[in-house]
């Protein structure tokens, strides 16, 4: 499992057909954030990690340049691991599903920020989709309790800067149609997911 390590603080990416440019998370004043990139046979992502859980996930090319690491750097990455065992669990997982295996990110802590707010009930809704499966944006409304929320379940998936542990590329429109995907490689890459988990499901 290629785990290449850098010093940025991570982003987060578009989803779906959301046009706003997305920011990079700012780490808070006294924040300890680590930051990894796991790669696969035909992605990587960047994750970045806080103390109170993963803080993004971001798609990248595989071809993507990495920083040189340094002393420090490494330091503080292993001290988190030692800190936080759900982090060395989160980076086996990733490595598993970037080389299509099926695998589980139940137990990982997800730093959602308003955990109150519509949005993050409905991120956590959508992390409970079991892999292989698909929902309609309907569907995934009224596992919120509002099932005439369609739209704003959309526009709570279009700011999911967590994709993979919340998986917004199992949820589609009522036509069976996949919808948008704004991470790179757009709908190819979420009908590439979709395939991959659909082969690992069945064995």
């Amino acid at each position: 499992m290629p785990i290449r390590n850098h010093r940025t603080t991570g982003g987060r990416d578009k989803e779906h057909t959301s046009d706003k440019r997305r920011k990079r998370q700012r780490p808070v004043a006294g924040d300890t954030h680590v930051a990894w990139t796991v790669a696969g046979p035909a992605f990587a992502v960047h994750v970045v990690c806080g103390p109170k859980g993963v803080r993004s996930v971001s798609f990248l090319k595989e071809s993507r340049a990495t920083s040189k690491s340094n002393p420090d750097a490494e330091r503080q990455r292993r001290k988190f691991l030692r800190d936080h065992p759900w982090a060395g669990q989160l980076l086996t997982e990733l490595g598993r599903y970037l080389n299509g295996e099926k695998a589980s990110f139940a137990g990982i802590p997800l730093d959602l920020g308003e955990s109150e707010s519509f949005q993050a009930k409905v991120w956590r809704a959508c992390a409970k989709i079991t892999y292989g499966q698909t929902v309609t944006y309907a569907e995934l409304a009224a596992r919120t309790g509002r099932p005439n929320a369609a739209r704003a379940v959309g526009q709570a998936m279009a700011r999911n800067r967590l994709p993979i542990l919340i998986p917004c590329h199992r949820v589609l429109r009522k036509d069976g149609r996949l919808g948008g995907f704004s991470a790179p490689g757009g709908t190819s890459l979420k009908r590439h997911l979709l395939a991959m988990e659909a082969r690992a499901a069945r064995g």
